[in-house]
C-alpha cells in the first residue's frame, strides 16, 4: 500500500510538471518534443499498471466512470479504420496520438484526488499567465523583431506566403504558432478563471479577476472571431446556468440564444460584414469538400490523420490549401466513418449528461437530490443550519427548500470545467483543436478533472490473482509496444533534421546516409521516401547518372505506395519519366509521364499548373488537340482561382 501511494504521488508530480510544460510546445511543429511528452505519458502508465501489479490487496479498484465505454468504442473505430487506410502509417501515427490522450484520461482520474483538482486547475492558469504574457510581449516588440531577423537572414520572396502574412497581420500566437490555436486555448481557460475568482476571496479574487483580464487582452490580440464567438457562447451559457439553475428554462432560453445568433450570424454573413470574411468563405470551401470526401469514404473513413493527404481530390476552385477540415467533428467523420463521429460525440454527450445533473441538483430524483445536499454540505457550498436532510423514502420537501438548494448547491469548479470543455467544442465548429496536440493534451487533461468532480465513486473491482496479473502486464508490453514507435520517430526524425541541413550545405551525399538512417527507424515513412528521392535526384542530374536517377525512381514509387493521394508525388514521377523519354529518345517513358500526370490531376483536379503540364506533354508527344484541351482547363482553373 505504501509503495503504491509512493507510485500515486510520483505521477502527480509528473502530471503537474507536464500540464505546465504542455503548452509552451506546440505538436504541429514540433515533432521531436511531442513525442517527448508522450513517452512520458506512456512512461507514468506503465508506472501505474506496476502498481497495480505489486497491490497485494486480495482485490484491485480501478476507478470506473461513464466516459469508458464510449471511449473504448471510439479506440475499436480508430483501430479499424488505421487497419482499412491506404495510408497506414499516417493513421498509425495519429491513432497512436488519440490512445496517448486516453491513456492520460485514465492516469488522472485513477491517481488525482479530488481535493488536489484546484491544484492542478492553478498550475493550468499560471500556465496560461505565462503563454498570455508572451502573447502581449510578442505584440509589442516579438513579431517586429522576428520581421527583421528574417529580412537579414532569408529570401523574402522563397518564404511561403502564409507565413509572411502571418508575420505583417500583427495577430499574435503566443507558443501555438497558429492565432486561431491560442484563441482556443485561451477559451478553454478562461472558463477556468472566472469560477475561481467567484469562489475566492479578498487577495485570490483580485488574482483570479486580473488572470482573466489577462487572458480577454491576449485574446483580443489574437484577432479571432472564431475565438471571440466561442468567448461570447461560454458568457451567456455561464449566466444562463448562474442565475436560472432550471433545466428547462437553461434549455429554453439557450434554444433562444442559438437561433438568435444563427439568424444575426447568417445577415452578417449575406451582407458581407462579417469580420475575416475571406476566412470563413475559406472555411465553407473546406466543409463542402468534407462532405464530398465522407460521401465518397468507406464505412470506416480514410483513417486518422489522412485528411491532409486526401483533401486535394475534394478542394474546390479558389479554396485554399489545407491539411484539416476547420471542423473537429466533420474531420472525424471523414476520417473514422459514421461510427467514429457517432462514438466521439458520445464521450462528451456523457459527460455533459453527468454534469449537468451534479450542477443542477432540480433535475435529480429525490434520492439524488438528498444526496447532493449532504455532499454540497460536505464542500462548504451549503451551511448545516440551512437544510434539513431528509431520508430518501420521505416525501419531497417545501418549495422555499427547493430554492434554497439551487441557490446554494452550486458546484462552481464543475462548472467552469464544463464550460470549459464546452468553449473547445464549440471553437471546434471552425477550427482543428482536436489535431493540435498541445491543445487536445490540456481538454482531455480538463476532461478527467471534471470526472473527477462528478464524484462518481464506482470502480471495477477486480480479484487480484495470476490472471489478472498476467492482463496488466500484457497491457504493460503493449503500452511499451506504443512507446518504442514514440522512441523511433524521435530517433528518426533526428537523423532528417541532420539530413536536411546537409541538403542547404550541399552536401547531397552525407545527405542521404542521415535520411537512410532516419528510414531505418521508419522504413514506411512516405516523407522520408520523398526527400531521399529528391536527393538521388540531385544527385543524378549533376552527375548525369542514369543508374542513380533509377533509384531515384524507385523511391518515389515506394513513396507513392505509401500514399498514392499526394499529388506532387506523381508529379515529380511524371517529370523523370519526361526527362527520360528526352534523354533516352524512349516514347515509353511518355506513356509512363503521360499516366503520372493523370494520377496528379486525379488527386488534385482543381490545380491548373497540372493541367498545363498535360498539355505540355501532350504537345510534345504530337496530339495538339489534347493538347489545347488542357490549356483551356487549365486557363479557366486559373482564372477561378485568381478570381
Amino acid at each position: 500500500m505504501k509503495n503504491r501511494e509512493l507510485i500515486k504521488s510520483i505521477i502527480k508530480g509528473f502530471l503537474f510538471a507536464f500540464i505546465l510544460l504542455r503548452p509552451f510546445i506546440d505538436g504541429l511543429t514540433y515533432p521531436i518534443p511531442n513525442n517527448v511528452f508522450q513517452l512520458i505519458i506512456i512512461f507514468l502508465a506503465i508506472l501505474w499498471l506496476f502498481s497495480l501489479i505489486c497491490e497485494e490487496e486480495k482485490t484491485i479498484f480501478v476507478s470506473r466512470t461513464s466516459l469508458d465505454i464510449p471511449i473504448l468504442f471510439f479506440i475499436f473505430i480508430l483501430l479499424l479504420s488505421t487497419s482499412f487506410s491506404s495510408c497506414r502509417y499516417i493513421a498509425s501515427h495519429s491513432f497512436l496520438q488519440f490512445i496517448n490522450y486516453f491513456l492520460l484520461y485514465w492516469l488522472v482520474v485513477n491517481n488525482v484526488e479530488e481535493k488536489k483538482v484546484k491544484n492542478f486547475l492553478v498550475v493550468l492558469l499560471f500556465s496560461a499567465v505565462l503563454i498570455s504574457l508572451y502573447g502581449i510581449y510578442q505584440y509589442f516588440w516579438g513579431l517586429e523583431i522576428t520581421r527583421k531577423f528574417i529580412a537579414t537572414h532569408y529570401r523574402m520572396e522563397e518564404l511561403p506566403p502564409a507565413l509572411l502574412a502571418r508575420l505583417s497581420s500583427n495577430r499574435i500566437f503566443s507558443t501555438f504558432v497558429y492565432p486561431n490555436m491560442l484563441a482556443g486555448y485561451i477559451v478553454m481557460i478562461f472558463p477556468i478563471s472566472i469560477v475561481m475568482a467567484i469562489r475566492s476571496k479578498s487577495f485570490l479574487k483580485s488574482v483570479f479577476l486580473a488572470i482573466s483580464a489577462l487572458l480577454l487582452y491576449c485574446l483580443f490580440y489574437t484577432k479571432s472571431v472564431g475565438g471571440q464567438l466561442s468567448l461570447f457562447s461560454i458568457i451567456i451559457f455561464f449566466l444562463l446556468f448562474y442565475f436560472l439553475r432550471e433545466r428547462r428554462k437553461i434549455l429554453l432560453f439557450g434554444g433562444v440564444f442559438l437561433f438568435l445568433g444563427l439568424f444575426v450570424f447568417s445577415l452578417s454573413f449575406k451582407s458581407g460584414k462579417l469580420p475575416h470574411f475571406s476566412s470563413f468563405q475559406d472555411r465553407i470551401g473546406y466543409w463542402s469538400a468534407s462532405f464530398q470526401m465522407i460521401k465518397e469514404t468507406s464505412f470506416f473513413g480514410s483513417g486518422p490523420g489522412t485528411f491532409g493527404s486526401r483533401f486535394a481530390r475534394y478542394k474546390l476552385p479558389g479554396t485554399m490549401e489545407t491539411q484539416h477540415a476547420h471542423n473537429n467533428f466533420l474531420e472525424v467523420w471523414a476520417e473514422t466513418g459514421i461510427l467514429g463521429l457517432l462514438f466521439f460525440l458520445w464521450i462528451w454527450a456523457n459527460f455533459f449528461r453527468a454534469a449537468m445533473r451534479r450542477i443542477i441538483p432540480d433535475t435529480f430524483s429525490h434520492c439524488e437530490r438528498s444526496e447532493a445536499i449532504r455532499r454540497s454540505r460536505c464542500e462548504g457550498f451549503i451551511p448545516k443550519q440551512s437544510h434539513k436532510v431528509r431520508d430518501c423514502h420521505e416525501p419531497i420537501g417545501s418549495r422555499n427548500d427547493t430554492q434554497h438548494l439551487k441557490k446554494e448547491n452550486y458546484p462552481l469548479i464543475l462548472l467552469g470545467l464544463s464550460l470549459s470543455i464546452f468553449g473547445f467544442l464549440v471553437h471546434s465548429l471552425g477550427d482543428f483543436d482536436l489535431y493540435n496536440p498541445s491543445l487536445a493534451v490540456i481538454i482531455f487533461f480538463v476532461l478527467a478533472l471534471g470526472v473527477i468532480l462528478l464524484k462518481e465513486e464506482r470502480f471495477y473491482r477486480v480479484k487480484n490473482n495470476f490472471l489478472t496479473k498476467t492482463t496488466l502486464f500484457l497491457i504493460i508490453v503493449l503500452i511499451t509496444f506504443l512507446g518504442w514507435g514514440n522512441l523511433k520517430e524521435i530517433l528518426a526524425e533526428r537523423k532528417a533534421k541532420e539530413s536536411i541541413q546537409l541538403v542547404d550545405k550541399k552536401e547531397f551525399r552525407g545527405a542521404r546516409v542521415m535520411l537512410e538512417k532516419a528510414l531505418f527507424w521508419q522504413p514506411k515513412n512516405p516523407f522520408y521516401w520523398y526527400r531521399l528521392f529528391e536527393i538521388d535526384q540531385n544527385i543524378a542530374f549533376s552527375q548525369k547518372d542514369s543508374l542513380i536517377l533509377e533509384t531515384a525512381i524507385k523511391e518515389i514509387k515506394r513513396a507513392i505506395f505509401l500514399n498514392p493521394y499526394l499529388a506532387y508525388y506523381h508529379y515529380n514521377l511524371a517529370k523523370l519519366y519526361w526527362f527520360k523519354a528526352i534523354w533516352e529518345r524512349n516514347p515509353s517513358f511518355s506513356e509512363e509521364a503521360i499516366s503520372q500526370l493523370k494520377e496528379a490531376i486525379a488527386c488534385y483536379p482543381t490545380k491548373g499548373f497540372y493541367h498545363w503540364e498535360l498539355g505540355h506533354l501532350y504537345e510534345f508527344v504530337g496530339e495538339k488537340k489534347k493538347a489545347m484541351e488542357k490549356y483551356k482547363e487549365a486557363e479557366k482553373l486559373l482564372n477561378e482561382t485568381t478570381n
